[in-house]
């Protein structure tokens, strides 16, 4: 069976050159597909885990798509026949936690973090939250 959009579904999976924003209804099919693209791209050798950036809406599908990620990076080191491909997901999955797979919230702030003096904020600054600032 074909999808009626499966051209973009291919895109998204094997076009590792371009930088996409994907943007589909529940439940069809976006996490799988960004997971997929992830993993190919860790997988072409080109890119490590650390140096990835998949940013989403809600930390709920952040934690989902680092997860779903972590699974698949395990599932590929499994079936690796060559030890050379499966160290390299071994490494990819301990890198994860350095990629930013993550809201566009929390990724505004790492970059802040980064460069605060470049953005005018103090260093160790901290990002508070709604009821803080009406408090403010």
């Amino acid at each position: 069976m074909t999808l009626a959009d499966q051209q973009a579904r291919d895109r998204i999976e094997h076009h590792l050159g371009e930088t996409l924003f994907v943007e589909a209804g529940a439940g069809t099919g976006k996490t799988h597909q960004l997971v997929q693209r992830i993993v190919n791209l860790i997988a072409s050798g080109t890119v490590q885990a650390n140096e990835i950036a998949a940013i989403t809406f809600t930390e709920k599908a952040a934690a989902e798509l680092y997860d779903r990620v972590l699974e698949e990076l395990d599932r590929e080191r499994q079936a690796a026949s060559d030890p050379a491909r499966s160290e390299l997901f071994t490494a990819a999955a301990e890198q994860l936690d350095h990629a930013a797979i993550e809201t566009l919230h929390a990724f505004a702030g790492r970059i802040l973090r980064m460069h605060p003096v470049e953005a005018g904020l103090p260093p160790g600054f901290r990002v508070i939250d709604e009821s803080e600032a009406l408090l403010a």
